[in-house]
């Protein structure tokens, strides 16, 4: 008994939430995002999107419990039919304080090209990783990640303000949902999430900064 009890209190508390992503020119996508948050305070975000059956993306990010992030890895997969695929990968590191982003393959060729930034490592530490996840907010709290936008020549890493700026109710499924309104804006795009009370996606909207309207809106899956 008192073994059984020491192995459930070491157990990670999983969050899985599916949401299904309708994008611009009739795109959709299926997206599952995944939190795990260890027995040492540690949390895990992956978000998977398979966009048309045919192109997924697998961002992953390993966060301490305060927010800094420790290890990252970006995965796009094309499916070209008849088994086969196209696959591209990057992996992020940090040399002497900054970020690095390195290329391992892109659709389907070894790769290696890399691209040190002027972004402090330090400066993006993201506590909004946690927040109803081990960490409590409160309205008006702001956090700094970043956002990678992958490209042939290895891509680019954006900054991103995140901030907790009200609760809002949504009707969800036909039923009054209470949820955390949570906003992410970069030089790239903008975002708004809205989170229950787990810390989970019920709705994001996302909008490049030119643009006055979003191009793409992912609702919960019931």
């Amino acid at each position: 008994m008192i073994l059984s009890l020491a192995i459930a209190l070491v157990q990670p508390d999983i969050s899985i939430r599916n949401l299904k992503a309708d994008g611009a020119f009739g795109t959709s996508a299926k997206v599952t995002l995944k939190r795990t948050i260890l027995e040492d305070g540690s949390v895990e975000w992956s978000e998977k999107t398979l966009w048309n059956k045919k192109t997924t993306w697998l961002d992953v990010r390993h966060y301490s419990k305060t927010g800094q992030i420790l290890t990252w890895t970006y995965d796009w997969k094309d499916d070209l039919g008849k088994g086969k695929s196209e696959d591209s990968s990057w992996a992020f590191s940090t040399e002497k304080d900054f970020l690095k982003v390195t290329q391992i393959r892109y659709k389907g060729a070894a790769s290696g090209a890399s691209l040190l930034t002027k972004k402090v490592a330090t400066a993006y530490n993201n506590p909004s990783a946690l927040w109803w996840g081990g960490i409590t907010p409160s309205v008006g709290d702001v956090a700094n990640t970043l956002l990678f936008v992958p490209s042939w020549d290895v891509g680019t890493l954006a900054a991103v303000r995140v901030a907790y700026e009200a609760d809002d109710t949504l009707m969800v499924g036909g039923v009054a949902t209470k949820t955390h309104r949570v906003a992410l804006k970069s030089a790239v795009r903008n975002e708004t999430w809205w989170l229950d009370d787990g810390g989970m996606p019920v709705k994001r909207v996302f909008w490049d900064t030119d643009e006055d309207r979003p191009n793409r809106v992912d609702l919960i899956e019931k």
